[in-house]
């Protein structure tokens, strides 16, 4: 600190460790809501680093490759597709990466 006295002594030190950011964990997915062509989804977040934002990616086949990706801001989201069984996950993103795959939810709309 500093006055007009002049300049004091230094204070204690003090050690901070920050650890870096990890990945989110795996989120779990809900049962799928279909009400007509609407598709309501959601789902918990994992353990690990705290998700920002979040990916949806919807197969053909299980573990397939997505046919179509959405990203989310929140652990919900409500879709219109067309007719045909659909299989979905979502990845947690953050500034560490996208983190790991969810379980997947089987979506039939008729």
């Amino acid at each position: 600190a500093q006055n007009l006295s002049g300049i004091g002594s230094p204070s204690n030190e003090v050690t901070v460790t920050v650890e870096p950011p990890s990945l989110p964990g795996a989120a779990v997915m809900s049962p799928a809501v279909v009400s007509g062509t609407t598709v309501t989804l959601s789902w918990t977040p994992g353990p690990g680093g705290i998700a920002d934002s979040w990916v949806v990616a919807a197969a053909l086949v299980p573990g397939g490759p997505p046919v179509a990706t959405l990203p989310s801001a929140r652990t919900s989201l409500s879709v219109n597709a067309p007719p045909g069984t659909y299989f979905v996950s979502v990845r947690g993103v953050n500034v560490a990466g996208t983190g790991l795959v969810s379980n997947e939810v089987e979506v039939a709309i008729p």
